[in-house]
């Protein structure tokens, strides 16, 4: 059975170390482990070479020392065995070693062909060759970055929640969807992202809702949820906060025109193919969390279940209006048609914040602020840093490099 995913072959192949073990009285046994070290970086072979090196070396002193058996004192032979031993001791030690190192071997490769693929796509944006929307929005998010960051804390706080996995390109969203990907699908991958006119929609979708002077006009909510984790007193409903309600309606309306620009069928296809991907489900919980659940409390404490609805209604024709100056005609009739398909999956996202609602804002509460370096009195235009970042860019890039990932695979 194969401990790696790179199969047997490459197993066997990777593990010739284990001769140098066998080496009559473990002469280069030392090399063997210098050699693990080299490959993995993990001290403790560098410090088992050390071991051996000196086991041999006191070999030869003591061989050179007590050349004539007559002059050899009677601790010799207990010392040459002790010697032999630790050649012995050698050649298990390679083997134990043997699945870490090619697990470990085989995480490093990995992580090699991650920098690679990232760098090539950094040299290509600068270069100004880059055909790909998806890379170049991608490689400006390193995993430090604030918006990635901040993703994390709030998805990985909500057990329904994918992990918020980064990567930087469409090779790593090819590959969180099939760690096995070959280099033909991670090529079909990067045509569909370079030729797919849906890919561009949702690419400067993304731009859109993040930018206060362009496109849409609206905030990322981030400022207001930290407010509203913050103000106890404050009343959290639609009615109460129409601007926050508007901007909610038009990212609502927005992530259903980013569904009708990646998918085909009819509205339940359409939406089910967009959950299908983590990236897909990664959006509409932040979405839900961020823009909805924590912004408007209050309207969540309901049992009615009907928020998406509700919200939509409080906006009245607002969210539209503003959504149509970025997208209309056409591609806005579809979108409205395909939102109330997805109002249903929000509504059932929103009864499961609504359930962990209390744990979800006591651990936002501690980890949110933290990670902003806010503190309590940031209120109004002192968080204008934080109306600013570009989540939604982040999030709209993602789902459309997970889209190219699937449509790849088919």
């Amino acid at each position: 059975m194969s401990i790696t995913r790179k199969g047997t072959g490459w197993e066997l192949l990777q593990s010739w170390y284990i001769l140098l073990t066998l080496v009559p009285f473990g002469f280069t046994s030392f090399l063997a482990f210098l050699y693990t070290f080299l490959r993995v970086k993990k001290i403790t072979h560098l410090l088992a070479s050390v071991v051996y090196l000196a086991g041999i070396v006191g070999l030869f002193i003591l061989v050179d020392k007590y050349p004539d058996q007559e002059s050899r004192p009677d601790w010799f032979d207990g010392a040459m065995f002790g010697l032999l031993g630790l050649w012995i001791v050698s050649i298990i030690h390679a083997v134990l070693i043997r699945k870490e190192f090619l697990l470990r071997l085989e995480a490093g490769e990995e992580k090699e062909a991650v920098d690679h693929s990232t760098m090539r796509t950094k040299i290509r944006k600068e270069m100004g060759v880059s055909k790909n929307p998806v890379n170049d929005v991608l490689v400006e998010y390193a995993d430090e970055d604030l918006s990635v960051r901040v993703c994390r804390a709030i998805l990985n706080n909500l057990p329904f929640a994918p992990n918020f996995d980064s990567y930087r390109d469409i090779d790593g969203a090819v590959r969180r969807l099939n760690p096995d990907a070959d280099e033909e699908l991670l090529r079909r991958a990067e045509q569909i992202a370079e030729r797919d006119d849906g890919v561009l929609k949702v690419v400067k979708t993304g731009i859109a809702l993040d930018r206060v002077d362009g496109g849409l006009g609206i905030y990322t909510g981030i400022k207001n949820s930290v407010d509203a984790i913050k103000n106890k007193d404050r009343e959290r409903t639609f009615e109460a906060d129409p601007q926050q309600a508007a901007d909610a309606g038009v990212k609502a309306l927005a992530l259903a025109y980013i569904i009708a620009s990646l998918y085909d069928g009819s509205p339940v296809d359409r939406v089910k193919s967009f959950l299908s991907t983590k990236a897909g489900q990664e959006a509409l919980i932040y979405f839900a969390a961020v823009e909805v659940a924590l912004p408007f409390t209050d309207n969540l404490a309901q049992a009615s279940g009907n928020w998406m609805s509700s919200l939509l209604a409080s906006t009245g024709s607002e969210a539209e209006k503003r959504f149509g100056q970025f997208a209309q005609g056409e591609s806005l009739e579809t979108a409205k048609g395909i939102l109330q398909t997805l109002s249903q999956s929000l509504d059932q996202i929103l009864d499961q914040t609504r359930n962990n609602l209390r744990p979800f804002i006591e651990k936002t509460q501690q980890v949110l602020p933290s990670i902003m370096n806010v503190t309590d009195s940031v209120t109004g235009g002192a968080a204008t840093a934080l109306d600013l970042l570009p989540i939604w860019k982040l999030l709209c890039a993602r789902i459309a490099a997970e889209a190219c990932a699937t449509k790849a695979a088919r």
